[in-house]
Protein backbone atom coordinates (compact mmCIF):
# COMPACT_ATOMS: atom_id res chain seq x y z
CA UNK A 1 0.00 0.00 0.00
CA UNK A 2 0.86 3.51 -0.85
CA UNK A 3 1.43 5.57 2.03
CA UNK A 4 1.79 9.37 1.57
CA UNK A 5 2.86 11.98 4.36
CA UNK A 6 0.47 15.09 4.26
CA UNK A 7 3.19 17.41 2.14
CA UNK A 8 2.75 14.37 -0.65
CA UNK A 9 -0.90 14.17 0.03
CA UNK A 10 -0.85 18.29 -0.57
CA UNK A 11 0.64 18.15 -3.99
CA UNK A 12 -1.48 15.28 -5.40
CA UNK A 13 -3.90 17.40 -4.36
CA UNK A 14 -2.95 21.01 -5.68
CA UNK A 15 -1.87 18.73 -9.07
CA UNK A 16 -5.85 17.84 -9.60
CA UNK A 17 -8.65 19.98 -10.79
CA UNK A 18 -11.87 17.61 -11.08
CA UNK A 19 -12.17 15.13 -8.03
CA UNK A 20 -14.36 12.62 -7.44
CA UNK A 21 -14.71 11.88 -3.60
CA UNK A 22 -16.64 8.70 -2.87
CA UNK A 23 -18.08 7.16 0.03
CA UNK A 24 -18.86 3.99 1.21
CA UNK A 25 -22.35 2.14 0.45
CA UNK A 26 -24.66 2.59 4.06
CA UNK A 27 -23.16 5.94 4.37
CA UNK A 28 -22.41 7.17 8.36
CA UNK A 29 -21.17 10.44 9.94
CA UNK A 30 -17.74 9.77 9.25
CA UNK A 31 -17.63 8.90 5.54
CA UNK A 32 -19.73 11.99 4.46
CA UNK A 33 -18.70 14.75 7.03
CA UNK A 34 -15.36 13.27 6.09
CA UNK A 35 -16.04 13.26 1.95
CA UNK A 36 -17.87 16.84 2.32
CA UNK A 37 -15.46 18.95 4.60
CA UNK A 38 -12.83 17.77 1.88
CA UNK A 39 -15.40 18.69 -1.05
CA UNK A 40 -15.66 22.49 0.84
CA UNK A 41 -11.99 22.85 0.98
CA UNK A 42 -11.14 21.61 -2.23
CA UNK A 43 -13.77 24.62 -3.52
CA UNK A 44 -12.07 27.38 -1.86
CA UNK A 45 -8.98 26.05 -3.34
CA UNK A 46 -10.61 26.72 -7.07
CA UNK A 47 -10.86 23.31 -7.86
CA UNK A 48 -14.14 20.94 -9.26
CA UNK A 49 -15.16 18.23 -6.38
CA UNK A 50 -17.97 16.34 -6.14
CA UNK A 51 -19.04 13.75 -3.42
CA UNK A 52 -20.45 10.46 -4.69
CA UNK A 53 -22.37 7.75 -2.72
CA UNK A 54 -23.69 4.69 -3.54
CA UNK A 55 -26.34 4.65 -1.83
CA UNK A 56 -28.92 7.83 -0.52
CA UNK A 57 -27.66 9.87 1.68
CA UNK A 58 -29.51 9.74 5.17
CA UNK A 59 -31.72 12.96 5.82
CA UNK A 60 -29.99 13.32 9.12
CA UNK A 61 -26.84 14.65 7.45
CA UNK A 62 -28.78 17.04 5.32
CA UNK A 63 -27.72 19.72 7.27
CA UNK A 64 -24.50 19.92 5.49
CA UNK A 65 -24.52 18.11 2.47
CA UNK A 66 -27.53 20.49 0.94
CA UNK A 67 -24.76 22.61 0.48
CA UNK A 68 -22.16 20.24 -0.90
CA UNK A 69 -20.86 21.19 -4.72
CA UNK A 70 -23.24 20.40 -7.58
CA UNK A 71 -20.23 20.48 -10.12
CA UNK A 72 -20.89 18.84 -13.65
CA UNK A 73 -17.41 17.47 -14.34
CA UNK A 74 -15.40 14.36 -15.65
CA UNK A 75 -13.73 13.82 -12.75
CA UNK A 76 -9.73 13.37 -13.14
CA UNK A 77 -8.86 11.93 -9.83
CA UNK A 78 -10.55 10.17 -7.71
CA UNK A 79 -10.41 9.47 -3.79
CA UNK A 80 -12.38 7.08 -1.65
CA UNK A 81 -12.88 8.80 1.73
CA UNK A 82 -13.20 6.56 5.39
CA UNK A 83 -14.08 3.42 2.54
CA UNK A 84 -11.87 0.17 4.59
CA UNK A 85 -12.71 -1.96 1.26
CA UNK A 86 -13.42 -1.15 -2.21
CA UNK A 87 -16.57 -3.48 -1.76
CA UNK A 88 -17.85 -0.94 0.51
CA UNK A 89 -18.48 1.05 -2.37
CA UNK A 90 -20.95 -0.92 -4.02
CA UNK A 91 -22.62 0.37 -7.27
CA UNK A 92 -19.77 2.86 -7.66
CA UNK A 93 -16.81 0.20 -8.41
CA UNK A 94 -18.92 -0.24 -11.78
CA UNK A 95 -18.42 4.22 -12.07
CA UNK A 96 -15.18 4.33 -10.80
CA UNK A 97 -13.10 1.50 -11.42
CA UNK A 98 -10.03 3.05 -10.60
CA UNK A 99 -9.12 4.81 -6.82
CA UNK A 100 -5.98 7.04 -6.77
CA UNK A 101 -5.96 7.91 -2.92
CA UNK A 102 -7.52 6.34 -0.14
CA UNK A 103 -7.90 8.09 2.89
CA UNK A 104 -9.12 5.93 5.79
CA UNK A 105 -8.47 5.69 9.19
CA UNK A 106 -9.08 1.91 9.14
CA UNK A 107 -6.54 -1.01 10.82
CA UNK A 108 -7.97 -3.27 8.33
CA UNK A 109 -7.80 -0.92 4.74
CA UNK A 110 -7.17 -3.32 2.06
CA UNK A 111 -5.54 -1.68 -0.65
CA UNK A 112 -7.37 -1.51 -4.48
CA UNK A 113 -6.25 -1.92 -7.67
CA UNK A 114 -4.50 1.61 -8.34
CA UNK A 115 -3.93 3.02 -4.79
Amino acid sequence: MNEYTIRQTAELFASQDQIALLCHADPDGDTIGSASALAFALKQQGKQAAVFCADPIPKKYSYFTAQLPQDSFAPAFTVSVDVADSKLLGALNERFSHIDLAIDHHASHRQTAGE
